[in-house]
């Protein structure tokens, strides 16, 4: 072989150069999908052949993409921006899933503002993957800077004959993979497949009907399926169309839905609560901690264990979380109102001007105390959910949060008026979760890291939970007090919890694998025994629980959820979780709490 010949041709069309770019992205495609999801399909080679072509096809088509401009374009040096441009979207994107379950869409973005003060939180989302996508782009550097100094690669010949070859390559790949989208679209809605592939083209056809709810789910199972790269299309049709759909059209419940919303709607009774009423929400609570010990026998959550065990409460260990993009704020909102997230956003940040049902506006006093008020609109919605003071000690530093969260709130309960009711929101269990030193658990030594700092965490809001609660019984305030412990949301999605699971077999943790709940423990006068509850419940039960342990009756908005107390209630649920998602969604865009209170 005339080796001349073929560096010659290399010079020339710079086949070499395009080589190294396609895999480079390819690898970044392939790193960021193993990363999210955890397989890379190699079995499906000899099961399902069409299906391993189109996995792969869809990460190889975006990098035969990019890499044919080098067949047009004289210098080279673009590669390193748009590679670099293109891991920080695959990072971000990278740890957004890691950290939430889905993938960031326009209003997730639009909410970076709320990450002031909590920015050191990503680093608990980072892994190996992260460093290697980068890495990827510093070795196509030092590759461009090798060739080009011994000029293996010309830069001066342009080859359109390269670059339609690239292009057609990408149009064939991409024909292929609309092909089976389609396919296994029509077979997911017949059920003959599992659905995780998913067509990009129903993605779209979900927001240019309205059917806004829909659109992350399409988006996560079709990058899924494809390529973090493709979801850019679908990404700026749905944003351009969003806010020309919301510009032009007001959005208002059809009679048909009213009627559905009449159901959950009763005649208001002027009755005031007899009893207080204190709503703990814990950050990012996980209810397969309750009940957990570490080596030596330590409790990691010691109180909320005991509570769960006495008369007077209600345990269920299985709340299914029922967040979107709004994290925290939707979890506030759905235990306040009884409503469900919006399809897109944050209710509480889009509609902070609504007028929301609430479980404490009958009190003669109520109040939030939150460390961390500044973020999710807290000034606005507090009052939107009934409460007329919005309380934020001076922390210096959230790793003090939740001890001075709970003296505030116990200074309080000595000097207000009664009945009140009162929500107290903890921090220390946010990521990435540091509580200053204040416990060191015995965790083996194998423990991620992530992981026993979590617990560490848990186990110092759980001390602080309990000191309040035994000041509350020892000023007989448990006598006439309601007391609700939950979780806003969870904070291990299945990306982590997999990573998890060796672990959890190897030291018989109880470290879920596929989906963690949030705990909900209920102390009141009202509860005449001890309750269990291990079956699946939602968070949208939580708000017309509460109501019925403090006057049922002088609440007109009864929420989609049901009674948990009610064991009639819980297996006869009058709407499905998705049914109460969409319902909820148009009465939040409508506004419907307004109309109804004029």
């Amino acid at each position: 072989m005339n080796w001349r010949v073929v560096i010659q041709k290399l010079k020339c069309a710079d086949w070499l150069t395009f080589a190294i770019v396609t895999i480079v992205i390819f690898l970044k495609n392939i790193l960021f999908h193993y990363s999210c999801f955890g397989y890379l399909a190699f079995s499906s080679l000899w099961t399902a052949p069409v299906d391993f072509f189109a996995f792969y096809f869809a990460k190889l088509s975006p990098a035969v993409f990019i890499a044919s401009f080098c067949f047009i374009t004289r210098r080279k040096w673009w590669l390193v921006p748009v590679c670099l441009l293109l891991d920080l979207w695959l990072v971000a994107d990278l740890i957004y899933f890691r950290a939430n379950g889905f993938f960031l869409d326009i209003d997730t973005i639009a909410m970076a503002g709320n990450m002031d003060g909590f920015w050191s939180s990503v680093g608990a989302y980072i892994n190996w993957s992260v460093y290697v996508i980068v890495a990827t782009s510093i070795l196509l550097f030092v590759y461009l800077v090798f060739v080009f100094k011994k000029k293996i690669a010309d830069n001066t010949n342009n080859s359109w004959l390269g670059f339609a070859i690239g292009m057609s390559v990408v149009i064939v790949l991409g024909l292929f993979n609309w092909f089976c989208g389609y396919k296994n679209t029509k077979e997911t809605s017949l059920g003959q497949d599992d659905g995780w592939k998913y067509n990009c083209i129903t993605a779209v056809q979900n927001v240019e009907s309205g059917n806004f709810q829909m659109f992350n789910w399409c988006v996560s199972q079709w990058v899924e399926a494809q390529s973090p790269m493709h979801f850019f299309p679908a990404l700026a049709y749905s944003g351009i169309y969003r806010a020309y759909y919301h510009s032009n059209n007001d959005v208002e419940l059809s009679e048909s839905d009213k009627q559905k919303v009449t159901r959950f709607i009763r005649p208001q009774k002027p009755i005031a609560p007899s009893d207080n009423l204190i709503v703990i929400i814990g950050e990012s609570f996980e209810s397969w901690v309750v009940g957990l010990c570490d080596d030596i026998g330590e409790n990691v959550a010691p109180n909320m264990t005991k509570y769960a065990y006495m008369d007077n409460t209600m345990y269920c260990s299985k709340i299914k979380c029922q967040v979107r993009s709004g994290s925290s704020g939707d979890g506030q909102m759905i235990i306040n109102t009884g409503l469900l997230p919006i399809s897109t956003g944050a209710a509480c940040m889009t509609y902070g001007d609504n007028i929301y049902p609430n479980i404490a506006e009958k009190y003669i006093y109520s109040c939030v105390v939150n460390p961390c008020s500044d973020v999710w609109n807290q000034k606005q919605i507090t009052e939107k959910y009934g409460y007329r003071n919005l309380l934020q000690m001076n922390t210096g530093s959230w790793q003090s949060g939740d001890s001075l969260a709970f003296t505030m709130a116990h200074e309080i309960v000595d000097s207000c008026l009664q009945p009140f009711s009162m929500q107290i929101i903890t921090v220390t269990t946010h990521s990435p979760f540091d509580c200053g030193g204040r416990v060191n658990m015995h965790f083996p030594e194998e423990m991620p890291d992530n992981l026993r700092n979590y617990l560490n965490c848990m186990h110092y809001a759980d001390s602080c939970i309990g000191v309040f609660l035994s000041r509350l019984e020892r000023d007989s305030l448990l006598d006439n007090t309601t007391v609700v412990i939950t979780g806003d949301h969870t904070i291990f999605k299945k990306s982590l919890l997999s990573e998890y699971q060796q672990f959890a077999q190897k030291y018989n943790y109880p470290i879920p694998a596929e989906e963690s709940y949030c705990p909900l423990l209920i102390l009141s006068p009202r509860i005449k025994e001890n309750m269990k509850i291990d079956e699946l419940c939602y968070q949208m039960d939580i708000y017309p629980t509460i109501i019925n342990l403090v006057g049922e009756e002088g609440y007109s908005w009864k929420g989609f959820g049901v009674n948990l107390l009610d064991s009639v209630a819980r297996h006869n649920r009058p709407i499905t979780e998705q049914e109460a998602y969409i319902l909820s969604d148009k009465i939040i865009r409508s506004n419907y709490f307004a109309e109804i209170k004029k």
